[in-house]
């Protein structure tokens, strides 16, 4: 970690985060996904090692949208956000 800099280091996949989920802690990553209604497509995805959801709903909503070409989108998420 002193090499890294990192706050914490996973042997099976380095690029992975403890995240929290009640009542224990799993080693993973964050995904978000937009998936285009119509044609239940998978549009934009972002996967990340970002502990939280936070910051992320608005990123993945403006990128759909420029994806899509529409004037809206339709966002919804769960309760996680």
């Amino acid at each position: 970690m002193e090499v890294s800099g990192g706050s914490q280091v996973s042997v099976t996949a380095p690029d992975s985060r403890a995240m929290p989920k009640s009542p224990q802690v799993d080693v993973g990553d964050n995904v978000q996904v937009a998936v285009d209604e119509q044609h239940k497509l998978l549009i934009i995805q972002e996967v990340t090692n970002a502990v939280t959801d936070v910051e992320h709903l608005r990123g993945i909503a403006i990128q759909a949208k420029e994806t899509l070409g529409g004037d809206h989108v339709n966002v919804v998420a769960e309760m996680g956000y």
